[in-house]
């Protein structure tokens, strides 16, 4: 068992090393960031929903207020076969923006952003969700890279933010978590070893995404339009991908614990197809440094076995608390030090039944078996 705990220790070491790189690699972000004084690109804005009623008024005001040229956006809104009349709403409103609002030719999200993306006649493409609100400059920033010609795609910032006066602690797990994870995307662009993303937030080239055939490498998968087309992306173009920490899109956290575990399920479903080595590699180290940690509570009457965890919980701890209070000063938003040692220590347990449950994922999304 000794062998055991030192491995752990081991892998926790390897995990705080790629954190405190990410850390480092996102101060030079902050620091490297120039806009850009060029004209800006005409867009299409694709925004797919399905049974979005409640969250749809919210986006509507945030394109009602965006700032950009009227004559270079255009907004579609492709309907995913809703049942609860949402396409009244993106129907009826009044936006400055040119908008049409049309039906997905398939089923899911994929078929959906094909459908508006085969619409589109612009060179750019902007993806977002239903469910997402952003502020008046977000496309502007968005745009606002260095050598945009040269680009094919641009990641944005997505925030989880519950914006009540009181947060549950499931909300602020959920934003504490998704601010690392963003936190790491974005600092593995800046490497040149595209990590993950969000369609939340993400710009693309029409051209490119038909010279890669749109989703139809991947359309087996339900989900990952957003990751895999980056990963299709830098295998056909190369170099060609930029994080953006200026534009930021939020979006609400789940509700209840049971949304929360089947989305990510969901998410952790895609792991299985990746064939990038960073991200195997990343992935694996992630895993092993929390899988095998709550293994070591059950034999703390062993004194050396205890240090081994104690400096473990530790490692993660500080590399975590450093990183997360590093993105805070781009997001401002901060967290209660204790808020930050529960989520590190509760993290691993939490990926772990993620595991043993999997086998047994029944997940639904929108009303529909994944």
């Amino acid at each position: 068992m000794i062998t055991i705990a030192f491995i752990v220790l081991l892998v926790n070491l390897f995990y705080a090393s790629l954190l405190n790189g990410y850390r480092k690699q996102w101060s030079l972000i902050r620091m490297g960031r120039r806009k850009e004084g060029s004209e800006l690109p005409e867009v299409t804005l694709i925004i797919p929903f399905r049974n979005e009623r409640q969250n749809l008024p919210t986006i509507i005001s945030c394109l009602q207020n965006l700032d950009y040229p009227d004559e270079k956006l255009k907004l579609i809104f492709v309907n995913d076969h809703s049942d609860d009349r949402s396409e009244n709403i993106p129907e009826l409103a009044e936006i400055k923006f040119r908008k049409e609002l049309i039906i997905s030719n398939g089923e899911g999200k994929k078929a959906a952003l094909t459908t508006g993306i085969e619409k589109a006649e612009t060179e750019w493409i902007v993806t977002t969700d239903a469910d997402v609100k952003f502020d008046s400059q977000w496309l502007k920033k968005l745009f606002s890279v260095e050598h945009l010609s040269e680009v094919e795609m641009i990641c944005g910032m997505v925030l989880i933010r519950n914006n009540k006066e009181r947060s549950s602690l499931l909300s602020v797990f959920q934003e504490m978590e998704f601010d690392i994870l963003q936190a790491t995307g974005m600092a593995a662009l800046a490497m040149h070893q595209p990590l993950l993303n969000s369609g939340a937030n993400l710009a693309f080239k029409k051209k490119s995404w038909q010279d890669l055939g749109g989703y139809s490498a991947h359309s087996n998968i339900l989900s990952g339009d957003d990751t895999f087309l980056m990963f299709a992306m830098q295998e056909r173009f190369g170099d060609v991908i930029v994080g953006n920490t200026e534009a930021v899109v939020e979006t609400k956290p789940s509700v209840t614990w049971s949304e929360f575990i089947q989305q990510r399920q969901r998410w952790a479903s895609k792991g299985k197809y990746y064939k990038n080595k960073y991200v195997k590699t990343v992935g694996a180290i992630v895993m092993l440094s929390s899988l095998f940690l709550p293994i070591l509570y059950f034999e703390l009457t062993i004194p050396e076995i205890g240090m081994i965890l104690a400096t473990s919980i530790i490692v993660r701890a500080v590399t975590e608390i450093r990183l997360i209070r590093k993105v805070s000063q781009t997001t401002g938003k901060s967290y209660a030090i204790f808020e930050l040692i529960g989520m590190s220590v509760f993290y691993p347990f939490f990926l772990l039944f993620l595991t043993l449950s999997a086998p047994f994922n029944k997940s639904q999304w929108k009303g529909r078996k994944l």
